[in-house]
């Protein structure tokens, strides 16, 4: 147990090799926060949650896999960090969330898998 309180919202974990995962979650006050091996997209690990303190406290949702996360705002926006390229995310590592520019504001959803991931838009027709 850690002093994480017990106000969270939603959380995503990942799977490793060798026995190490990495996590992500949500508070209820919107906040991101992220532990594990290679927490946050970066090489460092962290046992306990580590706030995300950038891109405010709007976080919806957030999913995690081996190379990058991704998350969703209440505003719809999509937001991508970690490593190796893909989701807009350079081919260097990317520690903390950034936006997916032009990719518009109606993401409704975040799934992850080991080397992928994929985020459901709603489009509206005329």
């Amino acid at each position: 147990t850690f002093a994480g309180g017990n106000d969270w919202k939603q959380v995503a974990i990942a799977y490793h090799n060798y026995d190490t995962c990495s996590m992500a979650a949500v508070k209820t006050d919107g906040t991101l926060w992220t532990w594990g091996n290679r927490s946050s997209g970066s090489n460092s690990s962290s046992i306990t949650p580590i706030t995300t303190f950038a891109g405010g406290t709007n976080w919806k949702q957030v999913a995690v896999n081996e190379q990058n996360a991704l998350a969703i705002k209440t505003d719809g926006t999509l937001w991508v960090w970690g490593s190796g390229g893909g989701l807009g995310i350079p081919s260097y590592s990317v520690v903390t969330p950034v936006p997916v520019y032009g990719a518009g504001n109606n993401w409704k959803q975040v799934s992850a898998a080991r080397f992928h991931s994929a985020a459901i838009q709603s489009i509206d027709y005329i």
